[in-house]
């Protein structure tokens, strides 16, 4: 069985906060932030929290898929480090939001940049044990813009605001899903209850330039596919 993407949907923060804003506090500039991150502009809450965003999103995804049962839906993850509040979690308030049933699972993950895939594998998984034709509804929602030190010229500027929302099933085939797992560099980025977000950027950077391309290859070597062959890599902003 292979997981299948029936619908996505997406939020971001209302607010759009371009690099001039930053340069009118701190020792940096427009022409500075983008030489070293490639970003322009980022989205930014004006009073939404990782809920609505996550809300948002969800029903951005179910707009997408118009006579979709919503009775199928047996399993929400949403995948946050950002969460409103400790307790309940998010994927309970989206139940709830979205009038799903009652008699499903529902939990949020918290595994940083992994989360989103963390959650995917997850579902994955438990969807072999729910009814056939049972669909999870996976969400990751971020409010990061209340997590950074404003002050921290070296990554205030890195961080947005947005959610992402895509319901699955499983379908036969055996599909091409491969897994590869990188392991160290903890101590890198921590997201402290409360305190701002620390970064040891140029580290983040070394890591993920050496690790990420071994685990490209070790993914295609798995799937027994040449660099060439693949249209389009997709990874994570960095």
């Amino acid at each position: 069985m292979k997981l299948t993407l029936l619908g996505c949907g997406k939020a971001a923060g209302q607010k759009l906060v371009d690099n001039h804003y930053f340069a009118s506090y701190l020792d940096t500039s427009d022409e500075w932030i983008r030489e070293r991150s490639g970003i322009v502009t980022r989205h930014w809450v004006d009073g939404e929290g990782a809920l609505d965003l996550a809300v948002q999103a969800a029903r951005d995804c179910l707009h997408s898929m118009p006579g979709f049962d919503r009775s199928r839906i047996s399993l929400v993850i949403c995948a946050s480090v950002s969460t409103d509040e400790a307790v309940p979690a998010i994927a309970a308030r989206l139940q709830d939001r979205l009038d799903l049933s009652s008699d499903i699972l529902a939990f949020d993950i918290n595994a940083a940049c992994s989360g989103f895939v963390y959650a995917l594998e997850t579902a994955r998984a438990l969807l072999a044990l729910r009814a056939s034709g049972s669909c999870a509804l996976v969400v990751g929602a971020e409010v990061l813009s209340r997590k950074i030190d404003p002050d921290d010229r070296s990554n205030c500027f890195l961080f947005g605001d947005g959610a992402g929302a895509g319901i699955w099933t499983l379908s036969d085939g055996d599909g091409d899903y491969f897994a590869a797992r990188t392991v160290g560099g903890r101590d890198m980025l921590s997201v402290g209850h409360t305190e701002p977000i620390h970064m040891d950027g140029r580290a983040v950077f070394r890591f993920a330039v050496s690790e990420m391309s071994e685990v490209i290859r070790e993914v295609l070597d798995k799937a027994a596919i040449a660099p060439e062959e693949v249209d389009l890599f997709l990874l994570h902003q960095a």
